[in-house]
């Protein structure tokens, strides 16, 4: 049996076409297409990190406006605190008005401390900055975090002296004001002009930062 080998023009057309669907092809299957691909895997790892250097910024901008406030409201806190006394225990407020009786020339009979309820809310003049910052007002409408909480307690103490240094002793505790308020006076006088003062006084104390 004999075979032709001959290539016929269709066939030859035929080839033509493969060839060129073949040059057409296989640069876009083996380059073109792996190049778009990693070009979207490019532009997803981008976005991510875009997204990712976006929140890193904003963490940073949030972290250094929470240092700014907190500057600001420990500024606040402590200039609010500055007259007060801070919190004691009871060997430390009989020492400090120990001393206060000692050094206005007095010296003490009788000394009792009283704490009961501690916590207070002092009711300042109407209208004042105090009433306005208790109140949570700052002049702008906004809240006013910053307020301390205020601590209390009685003290009642018999003091002896002369009327000079009875007066000292008053003029010291005026001073002290709002840390030591004297909610009353009772002095009596002998013949020999020696003074005996019972007085109640009001403690109030905050924490200290």
């Amino acid at each position: 049996m004999n075979i032709s080998t001959s290539v016929t023009e269709r066939d030859k057309k035929l080839l033509f076409l493969i060839l060129i669907a073949l040059i057409v092809f296989m640069p876009y299957w083996f380059i073109i297409k792996p190049a778009l691909a990693n070009g979207s895997e490019l532009k997803a790892e981008l976005a991510n990190a875009r997204q990712e250097k976006e929140q890193m910024e904003m963490g940073l901008v949030r972290y250094y406006e929470y240092l700014s406030n907190f500057e600001t409201n420990s500024k606040k806190y402590q200039e609010a605190t500055e007259k007060f006394a801070p919190y004691m225990e009871n060997n430390q407020i009989d020492k400090m008005v120990t001393d206060l009786v000692l050094s206005s020339g007095m010296s003490i009979k009788n000394l009792q401390i009283s704490r009961g309820n501690e916590l207070v809310g002092v009711e300042p003049y109407k209208n004042s900055q105090m009433a306005q910052e208790m109140a949570g007002e700052d002049g702008s409408g906004e809240e006013n975090t910053t307020n301390p909480v205020v601590y209390s307690c009685l003290v009642t103490i018999s003091v002896e002296g002369t009327m000079d240094s009875m007066y000292n002793f008053m003029n010291n505790v005026t001073s002290l004001a709002p840390a030591i308020v004297p909610n009353s006076y009772n002095p009596s006088i002998d013949n020999n002009g020696n003074v005996s003062l019972t007085t109640t006084l009001t403690v109030y104390m905050v924490d200290k930062i």
